[in-house]
């Protein structure tokens, strides 16, 4: 039987601002799947820009087979 994942993003921007402090990211690869969820810890520029380096550095840390859990938690 084959797996099925859904995966669904919704950001809302405070009031006044344009960008949203959150990042969500997610990798499909042949046998996983990868979900990033980060909160940039505020709103606006600052956070945005937090929020999408620390999705993109875990999501590449997270895909690489050799990298484990628990370096990867110990990195960030």
């Amino acid at each position: 039987m084959e797996n099925f994942l859904d995966i669904y993003n919704f950001s809302l921007n405070k009031k006044g601002e344009e960008l949203c402090g959150d990042q969500v990211k997610f990798r499909k690869v042949e046998n996983k799947t990868i979900i990033v969820l980060s909160d940039g810890l505020g709103s606006g520029v600052k956070a945005n820009i937090l929020a999408t380096l620390t999705t993109e550095i875990l999501i590449n840390m997270l895909n690489n087979d050799d990298v484990s859990l628990e370096d990867v938690i110990e990195n960030i």
